[in-house]
């Protein structure tokens, strides 16, 4: 509201690729991202967003404990039966090797634990939310900001949740000034804070 001649242009880019050196015509250059900062490059946390466990919406077990979800993605467990639910195979998705997401639930959750090679890989979140949403014996994880109708989130214990949280970074090529800093600032503030717990859920 204080830069009227200011434009904002948002485009969509993976992590990897995310490039934040200024251009003739886009000369403030900010990147919004989860997990670790790149190398070389200025980090401002702006909130944490949780990694939710996802199931089929007929699936009738809503909670799953930190054992049960290592039992569960290490092969383990194979038919919802054993922790109460319908005789329904699971079919455990795990997002790939490179996403953040992944890379946190694996270190909370399977430990020492390796993945079970009955599980299937989703390219992207929205490909998990379509797998899962279609399956009934599906179980998978991802962003809590991607969550829809079509998935349930699965209850989990406080403490599992906590750690299962990853920083969202205000990512920029070297320490903002300007317009950029106040936008930074403005999303750090009460009011940003506010918009952000309900863009990205945050409880």
């Amino acid at each position: 509201a204080e830069d009227p001649d200011l434009a904002l242009f948002l485009e969509e880019t993976p992590k990897p690729a995310l490039d934040l050196d200024p251009l003739p015509d886009r000369p403030l250059r900010l990147g919004l991202a989860l997990g670790e900062p790149p190398e070389q490059s200025y980090a401002a946390t702006l909130s944490d967003v949780q990694i939710a466990v996802i199931t089929h919406p007929s699936n009738p077990v809503h909670r799953l404990s930190a054992a049960e979800l290592q039992a569960l993605f290490s092969g383990q467990i194979q038919n919802w039966i054993e922790l109460g639910g319908s005789d329904q195979a699971v079919t455990p998705w795990a997002l790939t090797p490179a996403d953040e997401s992944r890379q946190l639930f694996e270190n909370v959750i399977l430990s020492e634990s390796k993945i079970s090679g009955q599980t299937r890989l989703a390219a992207d979140p929205a490909w998990m939310l379509a797998e899962v949403s279609v399956d009934p014996g599906a179980v998978g994880y991802l962003p809590a900001t991607w969550l829809n109708e079509g998935v349930q989130a699965a209850g989990l214990e406080p403490a599992l949740a906590e750690g299962l949280r990853l920083p969202l970074l205000g990512l920029a090529a070297n320490e903002p000034q300007g317009a950029a800093r106040r936008l930074l600032i403005c999303l750090q503030s009460g009011s940003g804070q506010q918009l952000l717990s309900s863009l990205l859920q945050v409880p």
